[in-house]
């Protein structure tokens, strides 16, 4: 499984080799009906961070000019190659929870990879239209990828750089238009701060649908976007 891992990221688009599917399948359920069960999803996360870890170096020797575009063709085989075949193998394995190893994956990648670039000074706003479609397609995946509240710091710099290419562009600080700082601030932070259990730890929002029992926090959103659209030129 390690060798295989390695292979996926080491040469893009590789095969699988004939029956390597089946082998693979009937190791992991051995591996997961024994002792090593429960460290299978974890040993899976190591060898990926190993992966993106080296993956990191690689794209901190492109020259800057050049970095969102080779960023942009090494997120298209991640996400049309390597993540869909790590799902096939590893359908059977789950993390704590209701972690999956496709958001096990993501995770690892934006905070190994994406947040480490600094890419923000390639994302301001007179590059927007530069910027290739594989990068908006990468940031907006990677950004709703949910595994934890309030947001890690590593998903609010995500948050920031989204915001600087997408406007209107609303998150959860609050509605951007095109800066990296919100032009009307989200009260999420202050209710997540609010929210905490008796060992200081945020508790969760619970909502079943996002928003959908929140009538009135709907009905802000869609004036903050409304407000935000008319000021479009071509509105």
């Amino acid at each position: 499984l390690q060798q295989t891992i390695r292979n996926l990221f080491k040469t893009m688009y590789l095969p699988l080799e004939p029956g390597e599917m089946a082998v693979l399948h009937e190791k992991i359920r051995t591996l997961s009906s024994s002792k090593a069960g429960p460290f299978l999803f974890d040993s899976f996360k190591r060898e990926v961070e190993v992966c993106f870890a080296a993956m990191l170096q690689r794209l901190q020797e492109v020259p800057r000019e050049n970095l969102l575009h080779v960023l942009s063709s090494e997120w298209e085989n991640l996400f049309r190659h390597v993540l869909p075949t790590l799902d096939m193998i590893l359908y059977v394995v789950k993390g704590k929870g209701s972690t999956s190893v496709r958001q096990a994956f993501l995770v690892a990648f934006r905070d190994t990879v994406v947040t480490k670039l600094d890419l923000e000074d390639l994302l301001n706003a007179d590059a927007g239209n530069l910027v290739p479609d594989g990068i908006r397609h990468m940031l907006l995946i990677l950004y709703n990828v949910s595994d934890s509240y309030p947001p890690t710091k590593t998903k609010l710099k995500l948050e920031g750089m989204l915001a600087r290419i997408l406007n209107p562009f609303l998150g959860f600080q609050g509605l951007y238009e095109g800066k990296p700082e919100p032009t009307v601030k989200s009260a999420e932070p202050e209710i997540a701060s609010r929210r905490k259990s008796a060992d200081g730890v945020p508790l969760p929002r619970k909502l079943s649908r996002p928003m959908s029992t929140q009538p009135r926090q709907i009905e802000t959103l869609h004036e903050l976007f409304l407000t935000a659209l008319r000021k479009q030129p071509d509105f």
